[in-house]
Order: C-alpha cells, then sequence, then structure tokens
C-alpha cells in the first residue's frame, strides 16, 4: 500500500495593509508609532512636508512649548495618516532621514535656536509678571475706594485727597496703599463743590478692565485735579491710554 507523504504547509505572512493618508480613522502600525524625532527638532517645517499642518500651532505663543513634546509623541502617527506613503518601510525610511536632518540642524544652529528659544520664555515672562502687576494696581485702587466711601460715611464728605494724614486711619498700619512697584500714590481726584472723586492707575497693559472703567475726565476739578482718563477703549479696536480710573459718578446716565 502506497503512502502519500503530504508536503509541509509554508505559512506566507499576510500583507500589512497600506492605511497611510485615510485620514483620523486610518489604523496605524505599532511599527509606526514612536517618538519623532524629524518633529521634535524642526516643528512646523517637518509638519509641512509630512501633511500635518496642526504644527503651525508652534507659531502661537505658550501653545507652542506645549506642542514641541506633543509633535514629538504624535508626530509619526499624524504623519501616517495625513500623508500617502508607498509602506511602512519607506515610511520608517523618510522619518529616519527626517531626524538626521533635525539633529543637523540643531547642531548646526543650536546656539541661535537656544538664544530664541530663551528671548521668546523671556518675553512671555515678562508679559505675564507685567500683567501680575497691573492687577494688583486695580485691587490696590479698589480697595482705596472702600476706604474713601468709609471716610463718608464717618464724616459727611469725601476726603480732599488720600494722604495717609487723611486716610490713614482706614489701613492697616496707618499708611495709604502706594503703588508697590515704583512707590507712587495712586492718583486721586476731588471735585469739592459736586462731592465727586476719581481714583485712577496707570497700568502697563492693555486690559479687559479698561473697557468697563468709568473715563472720567477729572483733569480740571478743584480743589484736587484729577485726569482725563478715557482710554480710547470703547471707541478703538486698541486701547490709546492706560489708565484704570473709577468714581462716584453714575456713568450710566
Amino acid at each position: 500500500m502506497d503512502t502519500q507523504t503530504e508536503s509541509p504547509q509554508v505559512m506566507v505572512p499576510a500583507a500589512i495593509e497600506n492605511t497611510s493618508g485615510q485620514g483620523a480613522a486610518a489604523v496605524v502600525p505599532l511599527e509606526i508609532k514612536g517618538w519623532s524625532w524629524g518633529g521634535f527638532l524642526l516643528t512646523w517645517i517637518w509638519g509641512i512636508f509630512n501633511g500635518t499642518f496642526i504644527t503651525l500651532l508652534m507659531f502661537i505663543p505658550l501653545v507652542n512649548i506645549v506642542m514641541w513634546f506633543i509633535i514629538g509623541a504624535k508626530g509619526r502617527e499624524w504623519a501616517w495618516r495625513n500623508k500617502r506613503w508607498e509602506s511602512v518601510e519607506h515610511f520608517k525610511k523618510v522619518q529616519r532621514q527626517w531626524g538626521i536632518a533635525g539633529l543637523v540642524f540643531v547642531v548646526a544652529f543650536a546656539p541661535a535656536i537656544f538664544g530664541i528659544f530663551a528671548t521668546t520664555v523671556l518675553l512671555q515672562l515678562n508679559v505675564a509678571r507685567s500683567k501680575a502687576r497691573d492687577a494688583m494696581r486695580i485691587t490696590d485702587v479698589m480697595q482705596i475706594q472702600t476706604a474713601v466711601e468709609l471716610y463718608y460715611d464717618d464724616n459727611g464728605s469725601y476726603p480732599p485727597d488720600i494722604s495717609d494724614k487723611t486716610m490713614g486711619l482706614y489701613f492697616e498700619g496707618g499708611s495709604v496703599f502706594r503703588n508697590r512697584f515704583t512707590d507712587e500714590p495712586y492718583g486721586y481726584g476731588f471735585n469739592g463743590a459736586t462731592q465727586e472723586y476719581q481714583l485712577y492707575a496707570n497700568l502697563e497693559n492693555e486690559s479687559s478692565v479698561l473697557y468697563k472703567d468709568d473715563d472720567i475726565d477729572a483733569s480740571r476739578w478743584s480743589p484736587t485735579p484729577g485726569v482725563n482718563g478715557a482710554d480710547g477703549c470703547a471707541v478703538s479696536a486698541r486701547c490709546t491710554n492706560h489708565i484704570f480710573d473709577i468714581s462716584n459718578i453714575d456713568i450710566s446716565e
């Protein structure tokens, strides 16, 4: 009886489906995932050539710092989904080339890049600090207004000035709040005839509060002239002055 020997079957691996360029719904092969050195080092330049235009967020201050690391972590997946590639190997080869190009670029221009990065961070930090100083000034002026109203309750009239001698009783330590960054007193105008007053501070930055302050012109008041608080915010796209002023005048009339 003849026995027929069966030949062993050779398992041929199934071809990996090329899902590149299919958008957010594309399945990303495990071989694709990983850190994108090209994206991390060349950010928006890499993004444009890899069809990943979300990298243009690098031009937005503060957001760009976070985007650096997001591009590094997600860049390869984004590039696979956003652009058509010949194969996984083709994709990996191109990304290796981008990584090398990014490394060469950084080594060649590292001092300039570091300088630009440091300057950007310092500028953003300075803006944040100046806004914090403005917030303190606004708070000080509003607290002084509370003291002025308490003075009225006690005396039946508003104070002619906000010196320590006149208003110190209403502040801890007997000293009226001053601009803690310049040690100058905050502005105060008083109209003795009408019992109207104006409190004001010069801010460093344009702020939303300037669109809602009183904008009183107290520059001719007597005995204590104030300032023209009009900042132009209500009629212009940008404020022409940064004077925050409040008063006891009903500006809604």
